[in-house]
């Protein structure tokens, strides 16, 4: 893939772009596929945030359930 597009139209040379020359360009848009995945990456990351803490919450209300059961009907009389 990345033979092709260098030199092409003598815009890259040894895969990087002349306009940008920090930036790997092959298709002529600077990073735009890095930055897009990036992105993605942060939505990812915000969302599993969103989940762990709503995680966190249901293991606190369950922890609260379990010591009002073992407060109410003590250790001794859980069977399942």
């Amino acid at each position: 893939m990345n033979s092709e597009l260098v030199g092409a139209g003598g815009a890259f040379l040894h895969g990087v772009c002349r306009q940008h020359p920090r930036a790997v360009c092959y298709d002529g848009r600077p990073q735009k596929e890095l930055f897009k995945s990036v992105r993605q990456l942060q939505q990812d990351m915000a969302q599993i945030k969103v989940q762990l803490a709503d995680e966190r919450t249901q293991r606190a209300h369950l922890q609260q359930l379990l010591v009002g059961h073992l407060e109410t009907y003590g250790a001794a009389n859980t069977t399942c």
